[in-house]
């Protein structure tokens, strides 16, 4: 199974600004968070007409589109959501999005490779990881990477994703 990891695409140009987060670092929120949040959250955003929701989000929490949200159910039903509408009061706009709450997963072992700026480069699945998790966070340290396979790779640029960057880290 091939594995890739998602990013924000941080190239977009004019992107909505989540109200009180800017320059927040990302915050990582996993499933034993979950309790801790509303089923429905309201975040205010400011932004144009001509601004860009994009489908994934990552600062300050993961987010993805309704859209996307729609495949990546479709795949792994282990992973939790939240829902986060976001609006803008001065454009009276609001666009419906999903916190992303996958599991963590123990997939690193000493064949995991890492580029030579030192990030995640190549993942090799060890033997404790669950084969049956489609969509999941790496971590390490205080960094988390969003893993997903092809197959959900593949559904989500069918849709014509806006926002999201991908790199191949191999195959498990």
């Amino acid at each position: 199974m091939r594995y890739y990891e998602l990013k924000q695409d941080k190239k977009l140009r004019n992107l909505i600004e989540i109200d009180g987060f800017q320059g927040c670092p990302n915050i990582v929120l996993n499933q034993n968070m979950a309790e801790k949040f509303n089923k429905c959250t309201i975040l205010y955003v400011n932004g144009t007409r001509e601004s860009q929701y994009p489908d994934l989000i990552q600062s300050p929490a993961l987010m993805v589109s309704e859209k996307i949200y729609q495949v990546l159910k479709y795949y792994d039903t282990s992973v939790m959501y939240k829902i986060v509408v976001l609006m803008d009061r001065k454009l009276k706009r609001q666009e419906v999005y999903r916190l992303v709450l996958p599991k963590e997963q123990d997939v690193l072992d000493n064949k995991t490779t890492y580029d030579h700026n030192g990030l995640l480069d190549r993942i090799v699945i060890s033997e404790k990881t669950d084969k049956k998790s489609r969509i999941f966070y790496v971590s390490e340290g205080i960094t988390h990477h969003l893993i997903v396979t092809q197959d959900v790779l593949e559904s989500m640029l069918a849709l014509e994703s806006v926002g999201i960057c991908f790199k191949e880290l191999g195959e498990g």
